[in-house]
């Protein structure tokens, strides 16, 4: 029987798209080609990936548009493909995509957020700082997009969004906003997440390191302007911190280091020298085992973001807070995780009580029934038999 011919679509970046490949790979019935797409069809230079090739335009139109030389086209994050060409794709030819978070609530015209939230940015001085760095695309840049797409931009991201025939967000309920807020939105839901397949999440570790030293706080996991900063440093000065450090990633910064800088500054000016910004990335190991030390991370956002920090933290013993209302929080209530809410238990009181076992090993075992690799493996396998995509 020969097998369904699966092509992948990829943007050059080398963090989560070898395991995702691999996981398909150990899929029977599948044979996986990885393409990345540019306007040359350079060769990808950061994916550790030996079958990644790169594509340009013209291949995949003749390819995946003009014939069908391909079964199912998966898609990894939206925009690592010109959208114009999704739509384009031949009829017999399934698409999936699989999002990451910032393909739905991130975009500047055409794009736009698919899943729309309220007061993302929690401090006026904050907003202002935004509009001003950030939020005002250049007329340059706008005029080229409506002049290439001929002043059809927005209707081509709506028609390509519509082409989806299969979808796979971070979190599963994440599907279910898509559907609530876009009526172009067709997809129909599988599952999937880019597990790692070294990972902890296994009964075998749940009982490793229930009692470390945990005494430091954490402050979201980039430089993102989104993840509040400034805002939960406030509600940071109104607490004893006694011995604990506030440890700030900001080595990942998205937007701008005039951003940084100023949370910086904030950080210092605020906590002297108990505030510890990590400004240079770190080995993985080193990383993990820093964020071993932390009693409380807070992720002040309201999209779902840091999934991979908010997992390790979870597993490593420590209380997590996020917004009541934000997605994040939404999803590990929905899977039975003990997390906290920074608007009602941001207090003196819960940061100075220890985390107990029966908490840390109730939570470990939500993150094994619903993260393990086997399972998202499993759960993906599921998924695309019951799709007819095997």
């Amino acid at each position: 029987m020969d097998k369904v011919k699966y092509l992948h679509i990829v943007p050059d970046h080398n963090k989560f798209i070898k395991d995702a490949i691999d996981m398909f790979d150990s899929i029977a019935g599948i044979e996986n080609e990885c393409w990345t797409i540019s306007k040359n069809g350079n060769s990808p230079i950061h994916l550790n990936i030996d079958k990644a090739k790169g594509r340009d335009y013209e291949t995949f139109t003749r390819l995946c548009c003009e014939s069908n030389a391909y079964d199912v086209i998966v898609i990894h994050n939206f925009f690592s493909i010109p959208y114009h060409l999704i739509s384009k794709i031949h009829p017999k030819i399934k698409v999936i995509w699989l999002s990451w978070g910032m393909d739905i609530y991130d975009g500047i015209y055409p794009e736009f957020p698919l899943i729309k939230l309220n007061k993302t940015i929690k401090s006026h001085h904050i907003r202002l700082f935004y509009l001003r760095f950030f939020n005002i695309p250049t007329i340059k840049s706008i005029l080229s997009k409506l002049i290439r797409y001929k002043f059809k931009a927005k209707s081509i991201y709506k028609k390509a969004i519509n082409r989806i025939d299969y979808y796979s967000g971070v979190f599963p309920i994440e599907w279910n906003y898509l559907k609530k807020q876009n009526r172009f939105f067709r997809a129909k839901q599988i599952f999937f997440n880019y597990a790692n397949p070294l990972s902890e999440f296994t009964f075998e570790n749940i009982n490793q390191d229930l009692h470390i030293c945990r005494e430091n706080i954490q402050v979201g996991h980039s430089g993102y302007i989104y993840l509040n900063h400034l805002h939960t440093f406030q509600l940071l000065k109104k607490i004893n911190l006694n011995k604990a450090k506030v440890i700030t990633p900001l080595s990942y910064s998205p937007n701008s280091s005039k951003y940084t800088d100023l949370v910086i500054s904030k950080g210092n000016q605020y906590f002297g020298c108990s505030f510890l910004p990590i400004k240079e990335f770190m080995p993985y190991e080193d990383y993990v085992n820093t964020m071993k030390s932390v009693k409380v991370a807070i992720f002040n956002i309201q999209r779902q973001c840091a999934v991979g920090n908010c997992l390790i933290a979870i597993w490593n013993g420590t209380k997590v807070f996020f917004p009541k209302k934000s997605i994040n929080y939404e999803y590990f209530n929905s899977i039975g995780v003990k997390v906290y809410s920074i608007e009602d238990e941001l207090n003196q009181e819960i940061i100075d009580k220890p985390i107990s076992d029966d908490e840390i090993l109730s939570n470990r075992k939500a993150l094994i029934n619903n993260w393990s690799y086997d399972l998202v493996r499993n759960k993906l396998s599921d998924s695309l038999v019951q799709a007819g995509l095997i």
